[in-house]
């Protein structure tokens, strides 16, 4: 009988996430020491598959501090 080969699949999944009631600092040091990494590092690796998840208040914030360009960044 041939050997059966398992298969796995990796999924690249990040998820920026800050709870609501975050400050405006620490939302603020996500986002230039963190997500804006992230987001540049992958714009210059476009041949890696991702996946990212970002809470609908955390998107809030983000537009309310000012990353409007991080939130439409492709």
């Amino acid at each position: 009988m041939p050997e059966q080969k398992n298969k796995i699949t990796w999924i690249n999944l990040l998820h920026f996430y800050q709870p609501p009631t975050t400050d405006n600092e620490t939302i603020i040091e996500a986002a230039e020491k963190s997500y804006k990494r992230i987001i540049s590092a992958l714009k210059r690796n476009r041949q890696i598959k991702f996946t990212i998840n970002i809470t609908g208040c955390l998107l809030e914030r983000l537009e309310i501090l000012g990353y409007r360009e991080l939130i439409n960044a492709r």
